[in-house]
């Protein structure tokens, strides 16, 4: 048994969590230099998906609401979908299953706030008792929850 220790910020985070969706660490809300740059998934699709600006200047400034549109419409928001929580860049499965993995390779994981070094993982938990990765107990802490799961 290998037990695991998070805290979230609210109940949305905890759903992302649990539901396998990964979080950019940094809030944004427009980023400039992302024509041309690639980010990568490997779960629960292999897909690659290359942002374009406007005027297809790398100084061109892409938004939020963009970047979140051309996620949505490049990794196919039926089976990965994009949103934001607090400013930060949210993928999620429309439909869990697997988690999502977003490949460090993608060259525009570090302007999104997503590891360049690492893969980024998510896992999808079961419910207590379930097969691994899976919750074992969260508590309630003013509006933060500690989770702890068996991986």
């Amino acid at each position: 048994m290998a037990l695991h220790i998070k805290k979230v910020s609210g109940l949305e985070e905890l759903e992302i969590f649990l539901r396998g969706g990964v979080v950019g660490s940094t809030p944004i809300t427009g980023v400039y230099g992302l024509n041309g740059k690639t980010l990568i998934t490997s779960k629960p699709n292999s897909k690659t998906l290359t942002f374009e600006t406007p005027n297809e200047s790398s100084q061109d400034m892409l938004t939020l609401a963009e970047i979140i549109r051309q996620i949505n419409e490049g990794l196919d928001e039926n089976v990965v979908t994009a949103k934001a929580l607090k400013g930060a860049i949210v993928l999620m499965e429309a439909t869990p299953s697997t988690g999502v993995t977003v490949d460090a390779d993608g060259t525009a994981n570090a302007l999104l706030g997503l590891d360049s070094t690492n893969d980024t993982v998510g896992k999808v938990h079961t419910p207590l008792g379930g097969t691994k990765p899976n919750l074992v107990l969260f508590q309630a802490e003013f509006n933060n929850y500690v989770v702890i799961t068996d991986e």
